[in-house]
């Protein structure tokens, strides 16, 4: 998690309960979805919970992680006309020509996940 995750989400969530929304956003435990490090190859929720089951992971990962569903709806808006085309838009939401390295912009860098 970067250094600049917990205060973002704190200042969005003071702005979600600004508008009378009762939805907060919640970073997960730096256990999940681990590709690397000491908890690499082990499941946990995102509260950090151990998932010891590999049938229970099979079944909730869908539940917590993104899907090719979830990452082929973000493609279709890192590829939207409109987005692209705004010129107010911040650098960071245009669609960038090249991933991190030189890779395609779909290329799946986690090789860890299940």
């Amino acid at each position: 998690m970067s250094a600049t995750a917990r205060p973002a989400s704190t200042r969005w969530n003071k702005i979600l309960e600004r508008h009378g929304m009762s939805d907060r956003l919640r970073l997960p435990d730096r256990k999940f979805n681990r590709g690397i490090g000491q908890f690499a190859g082990r499941h946990f929720d995102p509260t950090g919970r151990a998932v010891s089951d590999e049938d229970e992971w099979t079944r909730r990962r869908h539940e917590v992680a993104a899907g090719p569903a979830d990452k082929a709806f973000l493609l279709s808006i890192m590829n939207s006309p409109d987005l692209r085309s705004r010129a107010d838009s911040p650098t960071t939401l245009r669609r960038r020509a090249r991933g991190v390295k030189g890779k395609p912009v779909n290329f799946e860098y986690d090789h860890g996940r299940a």
